[in-house]
């Protein structure tokens, strides 16, 4: 058997012819520059929009900053060098270390004091402020860690030391000192046997 093929035969397409020379005249021109100053409003839009939102962005930024308190900072800060110093020196002037420290010199933040802490850092602190000489009690009720608490009289001089106090949730016992105190110093328990603090020693504030 055989097959014959007839030639398929070609379409034809006819293409409509665009006449872009309505663009040489003066309404063409007119069209053509509403729509790059179209374009260029579009573009313009979106870039002050993008400039605005980083704008917003640092505000709200800038806002959290401020209203961050520097007990808030101090959780979050695992170089402590942003901090204030404390240097303790023998009573022959030989140093023994430093901690860095919080100040707590409200009686609402010495309420507080370092309870609102989940940790706290290796030779970090809170520095208890008073305005005169006083003999007031600690607790470590709420607390999520041991502590030693080292006592100053006025003169910058350790006085007394409690070591390894332990949290307690409820009913606990207050430590009230044996000596009157002007200044309190709260670090993690050991810190005191760590560095060598002594009753006798002398507390200077660093930068």
């Amino acid at each position: 058997m055989k097959f014959s093929f007839s030639k398929p035969k070609r379409l034809k397409i006819n293409i409509p012819k665009i006449d872009f020379s309505f663009l040489k005249t003066e309404w063409g021109m007119i069209s053509i520059g509403i729509l790059v100053c179209v374009l260029i409003a579009f573009l313009l839009i979106k870039m002050l929009s993008g400039r605005d939102a980083a704008l917003l962005e640092y505000r709200r930024l800038m806002e959290e900053l401020e209203n961050t308190s520097t007990d808030d900072l101090t959780n979050n800060l695992s170089d402590d060098t942003l901090l204030p110093t404390l240097s303790f020196l023998s009573q022959d002037g030989e140093a023994k270390g430093n901690i860095s420290y919080v100040t707590a010199d409200t009686e609402e933040l010495r309420v507080k004091g370092l309870s609102e802490y989940d940790i706290l850092e290796q030779n970090m602190g809170m520095l208890f402020v008073f305005d005169t000489i006083v003999n007031a009690a600690f607790t470590m009720e709420g607390m999520s860690f041991p502590l030693d608490i080292i006592f100053l009289d006025s003169n910058d001089t350790v006085v007394e030391i409690a070591s390894k106090l332990q949290p307690c949730e409820s009913d606990c016992t207050p430590y009230t000192p044996a000596s009157s105190y002007q200044y309190a110093i709260e670090v993690n328990a050991g810190v005191v046997n760590n560095l060598g603090i002594v009753v006798g020693d002398i507390v200077v504030a660093g930068e």
